[in-house]
């Protein structure tokens, strides 16, 4: 029997009779249709739960977005102060050398007056001694 394959099917062999059909019944029963109602239950609340936490989601991610810009702008907003105060501080030097600029060109205008009132007497004198 080396080589040969023995087949056996239920029609092959006499006497051996079919299992009874399973019957399925026409209207399912209480149990099923309690349990169906129970998925159909469990499954709006997954539903509801489900579209709560989308809903989470995209409020965390709108609050990083938030966050994200407020920190962009206090950046920008600190580095606007850094450069108002340097060009403050610039402006102090510049009003620093004009009022010491003023302040030489007054001495000069009265160094002047005076030159030229010591002018005008050496002149009169000049003109006195001629006459």
């Amino acid at each position: 029997m080396a080589g040969r394959s023995l087949c056996l099917t239920r029609s092959s062999v006499p006497g051996t009779p079919f299992p009874p059909p399973v019957q399925q019944p026409s209207t399912p029963g209480p149990d099923l249709l309690a349990l169906e109602e129970e998925y159909k239950r469990l499954n709006a609340e997954l539903q509801a739960k489900t579209a709560d936490v989308v809903q989470q989601a995209k409020e965390i991610i709108e609050l990083e977005n938030k966050r994200r810009l407020q920190k962009q702008a206090a950046s920008s907003q600190s580095a606007t102060e850094v450069r108002l105060n340097r060009a403050l501080e610039e402006a102090e030097k510049y009003k620093l050398e004009l009022s010491k600029l003023r302040q030489n060109n007054k001495m000069h205008i009265e160094a002047a007056k005076m030159l030229s009132f010591t002018e005008e007497e050496f002149m009169k004198a000049l003109e006195w001694g001629n006459s």
